[in-house]
């Protein structure tokens, strides 16, 4: 068997799980013998920095600076010459701009699309009337051009099939980390990241919570900021709130912030490349999402060690449900309050559903495992071509 290609198409707007995903994939599958990886991204930012410093071949198509149908023509000609190369050629799609791109190039060109859906809000309704007749003839083009759809977690393969993606064209494959290099990207450092934002603190422990992820409304930092609050007029102890992640809704989440009794302990520390060095000093990492698909930064906080706090929404309640120390209950804030007394009390119980957590996690989401799945899915894709073709 000869090099197959894979063309990874992202919109790398913004720095994401979904993002994240997309690099360490990419990464991995550089390592994959018999695989030439390419990525065809729509905005240059921190997705585009990484993985143009690793084995990958990236196209830029600005989005900000070209039309749609320039964008759609350098990504047929950057797609055709990939063909002409290796013939074998597989097209990856991410969210719902470059589920589109990679349609009409496997149109013309015609190839296989495999999309991964990465979260529910892909498939948002909505009452305007010409919003949801595009999005229908959006859904009536995928069931003809894309081959397969990929949900990260089960609730996503559920709404993909209430959507009418039916039998083999669905299927599940979740986000994967690599846990041994986790470890050592949290980096040594003299200096603690965290310590020049604390309070000054006489005695006992200064404890850290934190949300990691963009700031976008779907994310709920606003309950954070209430979280903050409570803790800071129920509890003697000094509990600081440190949010890591930049987004459209930094200004306004700053401004809530700033009209909270508990300000002065709320931290913003905005996107970091260390982040996993800054998960690992944390004490906890809260997840209060209105929807999510399955979050890496709850993968990756669990793996170095570090509790996680969600309630029962999406792959959240798929991964802490069997856990109910670390799942949050309705009403929600009054859940997450208990959550922090707990962690502050050394709540054993909480230790021991976290350690049970915690290996399972490790056994169940690695990034071999994932990467895997998804060669394995090419391959079934590719397949019917090979035989006509011999």
């Amino acid at each position: 068997m000869g090099t197959t290609a894979v063309v990874h198409f992202v919109s790398g707007d913004l720095w994401g799980g979904a993002e994240n995903q997309v690099y360490q994939l990419a990464k991995q599958q550089t390592e994959r013998e018999g695989l030439k990886v390419c990525v065809v991204i729509l905005n240059r930012g921190q997705l585009y920095d990484r993985l143009s410093e690793s084995k990958v071949e990236v196209l830029l198509c600005d989005e900000s600076k070209e039309s749609f149908f320039k964008i759609l023509s350098d990504a047929l000609s950057f797609v055709k010459a990939i063909k002409r190369e290796y013939g074998d050629v597989i097209l990856h799609s991410h969210r719902r701009k470059e589920n589109l791109l990679a349609a009409l190039v496997a149109l013309r060109q015609r190839l296989k699309v495999v999309r991964t859906m990465h979260g529910a809000d892909e498939h948002v309704t909505t009452e305007n009337l010409r919003k949801r007749a595009a999005k229908r003839l959006e859904l009536y083009l995928y069931k003809f051009l894309i081959s397969r759809h990929v949900a990260v977690a089960a609730h996503l393969e559920s709404d993909l099939s209430r959507c009418g993606y039916r039998g083999r064209s669905i299927t599940t494959i979740p986000n994967g980390i690599d846990f041994d290099k986790l470890e050592g990207d949290t980096g040594a450092s003299d200096a603690n990241p965290l310590t020049a934002s604390l309070l000054p603190c006489s005695g006992g422990k200064a404890w850290r919570v934190g949300i990691v992820g963009r700031l976008v409304p779907v994310k709920r930092h606003d309950l954070f900021i209430q979280l903050a609050s409570r803790t800071f007029s129920a509890r003697e102890e000094i509990v600081q709130f440190f949010i890591i992640g930049d987004g459209p809704m930094l200004e306004t989440t700053k401004t809530m912030a700033g009209s909270s009794p508990a300000s002065a302990r709320i931290h913003f520390l905005g996107f970091r490349s260390d982040v996993n060095r800054i998960i690992k000093e944390l004490d906890a990492v809260f997840i209060l999402s209105d929807h999510e698909g399955l979050p890496l930064n709850l993968l990756e906080s669990i793996g170095l060690g570090v509790p996680v706090f969600g309630h029962d929404v999406g792959g959240v309640g798929e991964i802490l449900r069997p856990y109910p120390a670390l799942l949050l209950k309705a009403p929600l804030l009054p859940s997450a309050e208990k959550a922090i007394q707990d962690l502050l009390t050394d709540d054993s119980n909480l230790k021991q559903q976290f350690l049970s957590c915690r290996q399972a996690i490790v056994e169940r989401f690695s990034l071999a495992r994932c990467e895997q799945a998804y060669f394995e899915l090419y391959v079934s894709c590719l397949n019917p071509l090979t035989t006509k073709s011999s």
